[in-house]
């Protein structure tokens, strides 16, 4: 069925830097600032960030309104493409003889690199812990969480998650049969950012007008940073694993190509 009430807004502030290519070089950067609000939404790969969690039917505004679930603060990619001005007709080694020219000249180098900060999450309860019949439900904010955004050992700090080393706890069990929601509110938290870079570095070999021999190296993730995942939102009676993260997107990889253009 379809319901009038679920509404969202959505507001940025987006720049863009361009140059179009010259000397060699062209390069597109763009950033965006922005908010997404709703009352209802789920990432874009599946993994909740939101949505109907248990709660108060009689408030489906005022309890679920908040950050949607693929609402990204902060992300800055740049694409680019450098002709590298070794080899005939460049800046440096203007002349080479042919054989030379083939090995030193005709490499560019090109990539994208992106940097955003992380989905937000809600943290949920095992089971119906309010016996309200349905599952999911937040539990109370006794304070303001603490993030250890290097540590995915302790990604949220509490004191039950023996990898914490003590800490303050942020939220507590609603209890048990106890029919009322938490004040936990939704998406209240942020998991990891990202970033990467992706470069490429190829070889033109040309032969005439019509054909060109292209030689790709190409790595991604080049640096090999580790992007974590959500953290575990999961918070029970003990909590041994809620805050914790076990999960990372890909590794660097690598991979080479061999192109013929005619």
């Amino acid at each position: 069925s379809l319901n009038s009430f679920v509404t969202s807004n959505y507001h940025a502030l987006l720049t863009k830097a361009q140059k179009r290519f010259s000397s060699g070089l062209q390069f597109l950067a763009s950033y965006t600032w922005s908010k997404s609000m709703d009352i209802s939404s789920e990432r874009g790969n599946g993994d909740r960030g939101g949505g109907f969690e248990g709660g108060d039917p009689r408030d489906l505004i005022g309890y679920f309104r908040a950050r949607s679930g693929f609402d990204i603060r902060h992300r800055f990619v740049v694409s680019y493409v450098y002709e590298l001005p070794f080899g005939n007709k460049k800046a440096y080694l203007n002349g080479l003889p042919s054989t030379a020219n083939r090995i030193i000249g005709g490499w560019e180098v090109s990539g994208i690199t992106q940097f955003q900060t992380g989905f937000p999450f809600s943290v949920l309860m095992s089971g119906d812990q309010n016996g309200d019949g349905l599952a999911g439900d937040r539990p109370d904010l006794i304070s303001k969480p603490k993030i250890n955004p290097g540590n995915p050992n302790c990604y949220i700090v509490d004191p039950r998650n023996p990898a914490c080393g003590g800490g303050t706890a942020a939220f507590a069990l609603v209890p048990a049969g106890d029919l009322r929601y938490g004040s936990a509110g939704r998406n209240i938290l942020s998991g990891p950012g990202f970033k990467s870079w992706d470069i490429s570095l190829s070889k033109n070999n040309r032969f005439g007008e019509r054909f060109n021999l292209q030689f790709r190296a190409e790595f991604f993730n080049a640096f090999n940073n580790v992007n974590f995942g959500q953290p575990n939102r999961n918070f029970n009676v003990t909590a041994p694993q809620f805050g914790t993260i076990t999960t990372a997107s890909r590794p660097r990889e690598i991979q080479f190509g061999l192109k013929l253009e005619f």
